[in-house]
């Protein structure tokens, strides 16, 4: 199935903040998971753990700006 138009609007350290439709998000949250879980080849294997694997978390809302005149609802949806 294919999905509307998916941005990434900014990158923070271990942090990435994505844009999409809100029908795509359970499908760019498991797209993003795949890609981070996977295990790193290129990265060698840890003692006793096996291949390196990215642990990721995910968090989908709907306002993930700070409150403000301009955004009254800041973080608004959040889950």
């Amino acid at each position: 199935a294919s999905v509307h138009e998916v941005k990434l609007r900014t990158t923070t350290h271990d942090s990435f903040l994505f844009e999409c439709h809100s029908l795509d998000s359970p499908t760019v949250v498991h797209e993003a998971r795949r890609v981070m879980q996977r295990e790193w080849e290129e990265l060698g294997c840890l003692d006793g753990r096996g291949r390196f694997r990215c642990p990721a978390d995910f968090a989908v809302g709907r306002n993930w700006g700070k409150r403000s005149a301009d955004n009254p609802s800041g973080l608004a949806g959040v889950s």
